[in-house]
């Protein structure tokens, strides 16, 4: 946490890389950075982490705040990426997953600020959540499509470019509404559109398997780590890629050791043994286990 915001003393939002070089901010690094704050509370129940960050951390929601205009869309003038396929994301334009997870942020500042009895602070925050997740589905849904667009150019014209990736991530964060995450649940369950770009890095695959666990397609997950995670062992590997096969054009992958890349670990434990905290540091918990067709599953979750 330190050095993440030692990084503000150059930027309104902490870099992608710290204290390494190159340096540079891009909005999906910073907004991740920002959801772990509250992760790491309901995980670990330290209320320090909250009296101690707390300020911080809403320092950086009000910054992002200021990068919204009168649509009230997020609009950063940074570069971005949310995986090493081609989305269509830019500076100064309105990208869907950027703005999907600065709604999940504002959402979890404003649980941060009821803990904390911040009443007033929890109710602004609530609102603005409720204001951008209207904007975003009005303005970035495209109902031709069924989906959301990868961005609205600065030009204010639809990208014609769609992805798996940015509607993993607007229902992973919930900032879909029922009516659009009902219709994206068919993609989701049954395939998407062969021209929607597919996910080319493991790193990725976790919004996927997020947005796949909230719909209670564990099914599916599982189909995904078989063919993903299974080519890895086929080939040998004891660790997980950077990029799957097939996406490098020289090598096998970016990376053959990727911590990012390793959530089915975390698919284990959430989803297969189905142990999650339902109260901060696991004082209430929800144990359902779901086999999905395993035979048997085993394993120990920390809390």
């Amino acid at each position: 946490l330190k050095v993440g915001m030692g990084s503000l003393k150059t930027a309104p939002l902490p870099m992608a890389s710290v204290p390494s070089i190159p340096q540079g901010v891009m909005p999906t690094w910073a907004l991740l950075y920002m959801l772990a704050y509250y992760e790491l509370y309901l995980y670990s129940g330290d209320r320090e982490i909250l009296e101690k960050h707390y300020d911080r951390f809403a320092l950086l929601i009000e910054n992002c705040l200021k990068m919204t205009d009168e649509t009230n869309l997020f609009k950063p003038p940074y570069n971005d990426m949310i995986d090493w396929a081609s989305i269509d994301l830019r500076p100064n334009a309105y990208n869907s997953h950027s703005n999907a997870l600065l709604y999940k942020n504002l959402v979890q500042i404003a649980c941060c600020a009821k803990e904390m009895g911040k009443e007033e602070d929890e109710k602004k925050y609530l609102k603005k959540a409720e204001i951008l997740k209207k904007t975003v589905n009005k303005l970035l849904w495209v109902e031709d499509k069924k989906a959301f667009t990868d961005c609205l150019t600065p030009e204010g014209e639809y990208s014609s470019h769609f992805s798996i990736q940015v509607q993993s991530v607007m229902v992973m964060t919930g900032c879909a509404d029922e009516k659009n995450e009902y219709a994206l649940k068919n993609y989701f369950e049954k395939g998407f559109p062969l021209d929607f770009q597919r996910i080319g890095s493991p790193f990725a695959s976790m919004f996927y398997h997020e947005a796949l666990s909230r719909l209670g397609l564990v099914d599916v997950i599982l189909q995904d780590i078989r063919k993903g995670w299974g080519l890895m062992t086929d080939l040998g590997s004891t660790t997980c890629f950077e990029t799957f096969p097939g996406w490098e054009i020289k090598d096998l992958t970016r990376s053959h050791c990727h911590a990012w890349s390793a959530c089915p670990a975390y698919v284990a434990g959430h989803d297969i043994l189905g142990v999650r905290p339902l109260t901060p540091g696991f004082k209430k918990v929800l144990i359902s286990p779901n086999l999905n067709g395993l035979e048997w599953a085993r394993g120990r979750v920390p809390v």
